[in-house]
């Protein structure tokens, strides 16, 4: 029989709040599995084995930590589970090509700007991973709307072509990936993670999946796939989305039908802001997630 989402929703949030991931033993027990199924329902899940996923994100958040505090090297490594300074200092350098000491000396962020990427952390793999698409009905949700002026924000992202039932897909491989490059080049975040909706048709859609930034970034390598850009400046109506991701698309029908009732033209195409991290959050009906669409000036 399947493990339901919601239980395994559960076990992510203890892989995420854990201060040591649980044995692979203990997974399948909570999951009345053998450890070898357990592992491969969790890597379906989380895109990544449960200590891959578990390191990965210790890694991340000592990342930020060190740059942003001076905390002791061994206080760290300590509280987000490594066993000693030499397993911390071994594993760290493989994950970014340096010791924690040569990290923080090159790398400085704000206690607002390390706090962004302690949250976005857990999230970036598990965001998305309910398919997208448009509702065959009309809504029944209410929404309630702002026009907000937004300013010109940084980011950087990858652009992806797709089917319309694929988009999960495209942003499980495209935010993990700039949000690694982020965390590597120790760049400051200036918020949760984004899909933007370039161009859609009945059967693609283009998207790009990134992080906004504080400051805009030098051009990353060609080879990456990560492009820098900015969203726009400008006024924009806004409105927040509660609950899973299969049914975002009411938000934008719901955006979209304000928009022709008022007399308001959009300046440029829409996109989403993750408000919610998953792993934190496993019941989806209290998911948040924020959708804005520019528009042209009166």
């Amino acid at each position: 029989m399947p493990v339901d989402n919601a239980h395994l929703r559960r076990i992510v949030t203890e892989l995420v709040t854990a201060p040591k991931a649980p044995s692979l033993r203990e997974l399948g027990a909570r999951l009345d599995r053998s450890p070898g199924r357990a592992q491969r329902e969790l890597r379906a899940h989380l895109g990544e084995s449960p200590k891959q996923f578990s390191v990965r994100l210790r890694l991340d958040r000592a990342a930020a930590l060190l740059a942003s505090t001076d905390r002791r090297i061994i206080d760290i490594a300590v509280d987000l589970g490594f066993g000693s300074h030499e397993h911390f200092t071994r594993t760290f350098r493989q994950r970014f090509a340096a010791s924690p000491v040569e990290w923080r000396a090159r790398h400085q962020l704000s206690a607002e700007a390390a706090q962004t990427a302690f949250a976005a952390a857990p999230c970036v793999g598990l965001l998305r991973r309910t398919p997208h698409r448009t509702p065959k009905k009309e809504s029944t949700m209410a929404y309630e709307f702002e026009t907000r002026q937004l300013p010109a924000t940084p980011v950087l992202y990858q652009a992806r072509r797709v089917a319309t039932d694929e988009v999960a897909t495209a942003l499980a491989e495209c935010l993990p990936a700039v949000f690694g490059y982020v965390v590597e080049q120790g760049l400051a975040m200036a918020g949760p993670p984004y899909v933007r909706y370039v161009d859609t048709s009945p059967a693609f859609v283009s998207i790009e999946g990134g992080i906004p930034l504080a400051e805009a970034p030098a051009p990353p390598p060609g080879e990456t796939g990560i492009v820098a850009g900015e969203l726009p400046a400008g006024p924009a109506l806004v409105t927040v989305h509660r609950g899973t991701y299969d049914t975002l698309g009411e938000a934008h029908i719901a955006l979209d039908r304000h928009m022709a009732e008022n007399d308001l033209t959009p300046a440029s195409p829409p996109w989403e802001v993750y408000l919610t991290d998953p792993g934190e959050v496993p019941d989806p009906a209290d998911w948040l997630t924020e959708v804005l669409w520019p528009l042209r000036s009166p």
